[in-house]
């Protein structure tokens, strides 16, 4: 039951260019209490799935921490994508926070790092103490690609045109 009274509308836009390079992706970040880990969703799960690592993931309701979707890569990257999801609750307080889709499924990942800090650590000891939690919701993700042990590009039609334009509501 939606209280109809406390609801915020947010559609963000891109609008392609010519001569774009492709994106890695499109969407937008919120930032939540580090005590607001748990979160619900409805997409694909319980791994993360990407445009082209989605084969044989399962639709359903799925529940996790923030915490728990770092993974102990050797070089922190990006991880705990989630694609095809329709909506996402995160506990806050006595209340909760649900972001839906109201066009089309959306990705996201929950995690208790930005981009920029995974970015900028080489393991996983460099990463900071998390104090906070960062929710990205995206229009469109790119794929990994790695077909191969040596690197292998995302293949064509995972890849985003800079060209086209985008948008998440």
């Amino acid at each position: 039951h939606y209280d109809l009274g406390n609801y915020l509308d947010i559609e963000i836009r891109y609008h392609g260019a010519k001569g774009m390079p492709s994106l890695p992706c499109f969407g937008i970040d919120f930032t939540f209490p580090r005590d607001c880990g748990d979160f619900s969703y409805y997409g694909y799960g319980q791994t993360d799935s990407y445009p082209d690592l989605s084969a044989g993931k399962v639709l359903g309701v799925y529940h996790s921490r923030a915490k728990d979707e770092v993974l102990p890569y050797a070089v922190p990257q990006e991880m705990g994508n989630k694609e095809n999801t329709r909506y996402v609750e995160i506990p806050f307080g006595k209340r909760k926070m649900i972001f839906e889709a109201l066009e089309r499924p959306f990705a996201f990942h929950y995690l208790p790092y930005d981009e920029f800090q995974l970015e900028d650590a080489k393991h996983l000891d460099e990463l900071p103490t998390p104090y906070e939690n960062h929710l990205s919701l995206f229009a469109v993700t790119r794929g990994v690609g790695g077909d191969d042990s040596w690197g292998a590009p995302v293949h064509p039609e995972y890849e985003i045109d800079g060209e086209k334009d985008y948008s998440l509501r």
